[in-house]
Parts: C-alpha cells; sequence; structure tokens
C-alpha cells in the first residue's frame, strides 16, 4: 500500500492594485443579478467588451454599489487609459510617488483612513476625491478648510458625527473610536469591521489575518499607539511582502505617506508612524 503524502498549501498570490479580489468579485456578481435586466445587459457588456486593466477597476466599482449608469460613465472616463494612469488615478494612497491622502485636521486620522480604505476598494470614489480636491496629498496646518474644502467637510462630518471635534493641525481638537465608522460603511463595502487587540500573544495570529485581508484584495485600517497606550492614530495597511524580510506597507494620514515596517519592529514595538511605536488594534474586515 503506498502511503499518499498531503501535499502543502500554497496561497494565492495577492490581489494587485486594480484587480477586485474574491470577496469584491462575489460582491459585485450578487449585485449584477440584482440589477434589473436592461442594467444587467449593459453592465455585462461593460465587463465583456473591456480590456483586462480596466475590467478589474469596473469589478471594483460594481461590488461599491454603483448603477449602470454610473458604471457607463465611470468607463467613459477610464477607457483607452494605459496601466499607468489608471493606478495614478483611481488610488489615493501612494504608490510610485510614495503619497497620498492626508488628514485636514489635527484629530481626523480615523475620517481620513475610512477615505483611503473606501478608495482602495471604489475606483469611482477615489476619481472623485481626486477631481474634487487636487491638493489632497497636502495640508494647511492653521486652517483646514483652504486647500481641499470638500474633502475636509467630509472628514470633519465623520469626525463629529462619532463625538470627535476637528481642530486645525496646528491646534487640538478630539478624536473618534473607529468600529463604528467603518461599519457605517457597510452598505456600499459589504465589508463588516471586528476590532482585534494586539498584545505579544496575540501578534502572530494578528499579522496573519492582516496578510490574508491585504493579500485579498481588502486593506486593514489599524491602530498604532505607544508602549503605555497613552493615545493612538489611525492607519491603513495596504501591502504585506513576505520577504524576507516580511514588510507591511502602511499609509499614514499624518504626513499621507507610505512607511514600510517590518513583522520584528511591529513584535518590538520599535517603529515609528507619526511618532508611534506600537500597534494597539486591527480592523479585521469580512464580507457581509
Amino acid at each position: 500500500m503506498v502511503k499518499k503524502v498531503k501535499e502543502a498549501f500554497t496561497p494565492p498570490p495577492p490581489v494587485k492594485p486594480g484587480e477586485a479580489g474574491p470577496a469584491q468579485t462575489d460582491r459585485a456578481d450578487k449585485l449584477l443579478k440584482g440589477m434589473p435586466p436592461e442594467d444587467q445587459a449593459k453592465v455585462k457588456k461593460l465587463l465583456d467588451e473591456a480590456p483586462p486593466q480596466e475590467k478589474g477597476y469596473l469589478q471594483k466599482a460594481l461590488a461599491s454599489k454603483h448603477t449602470a449608469a454610473e458604471l457607463e460613465e465611470f468607463h467613459k472616463q477610464i477607457a483607452g487609459k494605459d496601466a499607468a494612469w489608471l493606478e495614478k488615478n483611481l488610488h489615493v494612497v501612494g504608490q510610485s510617488q510614495g503619497k497620498g491622502i492626508k488628514q485636514q485636521w489635527h484629530d481626523s486620522c480615523g475620517p481620513t483612513t475610512i477615505q483611503a480604505m473606501k478608495a482602495e476598494l471604489d475606483p469611482i470614489y477615489a476619481l472623485k476625491l481626486r477631481t474634487e480636491n487636487p491638493n489632497f496629498q497636502e495640508a494647511d496646518n492653521s486652517d483646514g478648510t483652504k486647500l481641499n474644502p470638500k474633502m475636509a467637510d467630509e472628514q470633519k462630518t465623520i469626525l463629529t458625527g462619532k463625538g470627535g471635534i476637528a481642530r486645525n493641525r496646528d491646534s487640538s481638537g478630539k478624536g473618534m473610536p473607529l468600529t463604528d465608522a467603518l461599519n457605517d460603511q457597510k452598505a456600499t463595502t459589504g465589508l463588516k469591521f471586528d476590532i482585534e487587540e494586539v498584545d505579544s500573544s496575540s501578534v502572530d495570529g494578528r499579522l496573519g489575518e492582516i496578510d490574508k485581508s491585504v493579500n485579498s484584495g481588502l486593506p486593514v485600517p489599524m491602530r498604532v499607539s505607544d508602549a503605555p497606550n497613552t493615545g493612538g492614530h489611525f492607519v491603513l495597511v495596504v501591502g504585506a511582502d513576505p520577504g524576507p524580510p516580511k514588510t507591511y506597507t502602511i499609509h499614514d494620514p499624518w504626513d499621507g505617506k507610505l512607511v514600510k515596517v517590518t513583522d520584528k519592529q511591529i513584535k518590538d514595538n520599535n517603529f515609528n508612524i507619526a511618532g508611534w511605536n506600537k500597534v494597539s488594534h486591527i480592523y479585521k474586515p469580512s464580507a457581509e
């Protein structure tokens, strides 16, 4: 009798920018089936005829619950654009330039993280943010509404709606909890977020959850703090590289930049993101 050797599990390759991961693909299929027949036909035609670099963005927009008319208009805006243009204009976190969306208020890191998360999932929202806020990578420290009034207003609305206070970056206001504000986006994202504490006993498991989520196309909001946990700052994990060394790409809304942090730095509380050096919580996304 020949003993069968169990094959090692090989994880699927990470979802690339512009591709719709499994959760968004499933949601797009369900939303498409729920459309009226005429709209279904329009959207199917768009998807069938779009080249690969456009199709992924159309699927992501469909998964974000946009109508057939909105998808048709979006396709007019991106049709014929090359992959470099799409990657640059349909994201608001740093890509090749290393810069991205910046919080306009002292304590609006949570709302800005939500904006970045939504823009990674919804290219129509990303393009709208860029179009309406051409200075989205900048902030005026003494006037939160000066450079990007529409983006600043959205950040302020989310912040004050959850009990925070919006003050200029050179002042000090009040932050907000993140879980409920993330879950307020569920109707469009199709995602539920669960807060999970990170400490020395759970850090390996939490990093594994980040790996799984990010590599399947779902960015992971995260709270960083200091060792005494006297305060905190919200950021967004947008990439996980197995290495070696294993490295996470994190968008910091205070500076509007991407930061590279290794798993060892996270375990040792030995990194610097806007002055914070410890991961205290992650916000795990799951498809509803």
